[in-house]
């Protein structure tokens, strides 16, 4: 079954993450259900203009049935009406239509929910039907603001993580103890940390928010997931992460979240072939995630599969055109190629995209360095320093410009940095990236000393 985004027919524009969140909690819910398969909620955002081409749709998903509505509020009234569509036969299964005033949303999708496994032909057990319901607050005011959080935080943008971390706040002080705000601000510091020069701050406020969490309710995946990228991605505990990993996948085994983050650990610690396992089990929970495609492209290519690498990011980009990351990650693999033309093509369409960000600056400073182009590597160390005046850069970014111009006591002077930083950048490049950027390195003392201080050896 696809639950599809509904319709958002709200006068206030503000509104419109109903229209994808109250669908996406009915896929929640009915996730649940062992024999049930529920195409998740990132997957079926992408079809949100396209939800009248129901028979196409079922093609893509590979799905016989689907879950289209519409949502509105007017004043205090909430409108939502639902139908249920066998794709197949191109006939309507169950529709409804509810009107009652906001504060009966909970209710409402409760009730849609129960309906929905009532009219499919499922055989559930007593405890599988009361487990399809379960409410983490009563706040209705507190619901909706985490509902909304959401929706920005599955945006993975700046302004999308800057504007959820305000709202999962503001659910926690209308309901302190709603432990699903919690995890939802952890995962969003433990992204927020990825790009950071010192992410200790931010790792801190994360590994606070999972463990209150945990406090109220032991059982949730999202908070087992934020508490083990800490251990990882700062903490350079691989065993507590690996176990906090794998408490998640247990209490959640449909959770595409926790395999991904999962892969990226498997992938530095050298398991690369547990890795893609992973990650491709990732994919097939959520397959239309643009994030979990390009992660798939880049644990292939730790592994060494570069070919399979760069098909699985060039369907990502097919996928979602405007997908920056996936431009970048395509030049990423085309340097580990040695393809240096292509690389500075794709970092430059990622660049077009998204303004000089310092990441991209540091992918084309090395790349121009390698090419023979140092002048434009010497201008691309440049903005990088004059970045450094005004904010943070991390100084991983710095290093690898410097390991293109084979300047290697500023290398380690960098790296050092970047280590006692505990940059996310720096387990990337010296756990999963090391032969392709620092071969000619791996001798030098220095070197083992870096790799040793991180848990790693040579």
């Amino acid at each position: 079954i696809a639950i599809l985004p509904f319709q958002n027919n709200s006068p206030d524009p503000n509104l419109e993450f109903l229209s994808r969140e109250v669908p996406a909690n009915i896929i929640n819910n009915l996730s649940r259900l062992p024999d049930l398969r529920v195409v998740p909620r990132t997957t079926v955002f992408q079809y949100a203009d396209r939800v009248s081409d129901l028979g196409t749709i079922g093609q893509e998903l590979k799905v016989t049935t689907a879950l289209t509505g519409e949502v509105s509020v007017i004043g205090e009234r909430l409108i939502i009406r639902a139908e249920l569509v066998d794709i197949e036969n191109d006939r309507q299964i169950w529709g409804e239509r509810f009107e009652s005033r906001f504060e009966d949303l909970l209710k409402i999708e409760e009730e849609i929910t129960t309906e929905i496994s009532e009219v499919l032909p499922l055989q559930l057990t007593n405890e599988e039907k009361s487990s399809l319901i379960r409410r983490y607050t009563e706040n209705i005011e507190a619901y909706r603001t985490y509902m909304e959080g959401r929706f920005w935080w599955n945006k993975r943008t700046q302004k999308g993580f800057e504007r959820a971390e305000a709202l999962f706040k503001r659910a926690i002080e209308i309901d302190p103890d709603y432990a699903l705000a919690y995890a939802g601000l952890a995962e969003c510091y433990c992204m927020v940390s990825i790009n950071m020069a010192r992410p200790e701050t931010v790792i801190r406020k994360a590994r606070i928010a999972a463990e209150r969490a945990l406090a109220i309710d032991e059982t949730l995946a999202q908070a087992h997931v934020a508490l083990a990228w800490t251990k990882f991605a700062f903490d350079w505990d691989w065993l507590g992460a690996e176990r906090s990993f794998k408490r998640a996948i247990q209490l959640d085994p449909r959770y595409a979240i926790a395999y991904n983050w999962y892969a990226v650990m498997l992938s530095f610690i050298d398991r690369h072939e547990e890795a893609v396992e992973y990650m491709t089990r990732a994919r097939e929970y959520d397959p239309g995630s643009s994030i979990i495609n390009r992660d798939l492209g880049i644990v292939t290519a730790w592994a060494g599969d570069l070919e399979s690498a760069l098909y699985q990011i060039q369907f990502t980009i097919e996928m979602d055109p405007d997908f920056a990351p996936a431009y970048h990650l395509m030049g990423v693999v085309h340097i580990m190629r040695k393809d240096y033309a292509h690389a500075i093509e794709y970092f430059e369409k990622a660049r077009a995209m998204t303004g000089d960000y310092f990441d991209i600056i540091g992918s084309l400073g090395y790349t121009f360095a390698v090419s023979g182009q140092r002048e434009a590597a010497l201008r691309e160390l440049q903005k990088l320093k004059d970045l450094a005046e005004v904010q943070d850069v991390r100084a991983s970014e710095i290093c690898l410009i410097y390991c293109g111009l084979r300047n290697h006591d500023q290398v380690f002077e960098w790296l050092d940095i970047s280590c006692r930083n505990r940059e996310f950048a720096a387990l990337v490049l010296l756990g999963c990236e090391l032969k392709y950027y620092y071969k000619d390195l791996m001798s030098d003392p220095r070197f083992e000393e870096l790799l040793f201080r991180i848990g790693i050896q040579n």
